[in-house]
């Protein structure tokens, strides 16, 4: 495999972190979230650092956290936090350092999910009804994508599956030779 790093990108509740612990063992790399190495370094939850440090200092956090990560481990795949690719040249960081894979799931689908698990840990959505919330995604969707459509897999729909991404990503790998 060419790529040794593999970051997973896209919307909260895209799927990233459940489709990453499926595939990552298929490619035999270590599976890596970043929002789980944020809050072990910070010793707090996401939503506890939004609301006890505010918004800009976790945004600085994950930036300096995904270089870290990036530069110490030799192979990966992480999954991103939704944001992650937005702040701080993340996607051309990211890019410049591995593959990377945007898992596009519409707004409507993203509110199903988040609406069925509940908002309590998205920070940036906590407490919205219905509406509001899909309004929201929406918006977060079109200030996003010019980041997100600089991935260079990008695999969209609303029921993606752990096949998809193995497929995109090994087609990337190992494109088929006319």
């Amino acid at each position: 495999m060419r790529n040794k790093k593999i970051f997973l990108m896209g919307m909260p509740s895209s799927g990233k972190t459940t489709l990453g612990k499926r595939v990552a063992p298929v490619l035999n790399l270590p599976f890596l979230d970043l929002d789980h190495v944020i809050e072990q370094s910070e010793g707090m939850s996401i939503p506890d650092i939004f609301k006890e440090k505010g918004e800009d200092y976790f945004r600085k956090t994950e930036a300096r956290l995904l270089r870290e990560v990036t530069e110490k481990e030799d192979m990966f795949l992480l999954s991103c936090g939704g944001g992650t690719p937005c702040y701080h040249d993340g996607i051309d960081f990211m890019n410049g350092h591995g593959l990377t894979v945007f898992i596009d799931v519409p707004a409507e689908e993203l509110t199903k999910r988040m609406v069925g698990r509940g908002t309590e840990t998205r920070p940036l959505f906590t407490g919205m009804e219905t509406t509001r919330l899909l309004n929201e995604l929406r918006e977060r969707i079109d200030t996003r994508l010019p980041h997100y459509s600089k991935a260079k897999i990008q695999i969209k729909g609303e029921s993606i599956d752990p096949e998809m991404v193995l497929g995109a990503i090994l087609d990337e790998e190992y494109p088929a030779i006319d």
